[in-house]
């Protein structure tokens, strides 16, 4: 005795495989990314410990800087900073 298919039946089988072989691609595709990802992914830090953890302090080396002294060799116009030459005296 023989099977004997019609093409639609065939089809309608080929069609029911295909789609059985690709999701099971699938699902083992995403079990290989998950075991991938939990193999590479390195661990998260613990923020609390992160967050609180104590940092060095820095020192002032600000004060260390005199301030600037005012020159008072150069005379200004109208307060602008420019310095004054002989043509623009008032």
């Amino acid at each position: 005795m023989f099977f004997t298919f019609s093409p639609i039946e065939a089809l309608i089988i080929f069609v029911a495989a295909l789609v059985l072989l690709g999701g099971l691609a699938m699902l083992s595709m995403r079990r290989r990314s998950e075991i991938l990802q939990n193999i590479l992914t390195p661990e998260e830090p613990n923020l609390a410990t992160e967050f609180f953890k104590k940092r060095p302090l820095i020192e002032e080396t600000q004060n260390d800087i005199p301030p600037p002294e005012p020159n008072d060799s150069e005379e200004t116009i109208g307060g602008w900073g420019t310095p004054a030459t002989e043509d623009q005296t008032l």
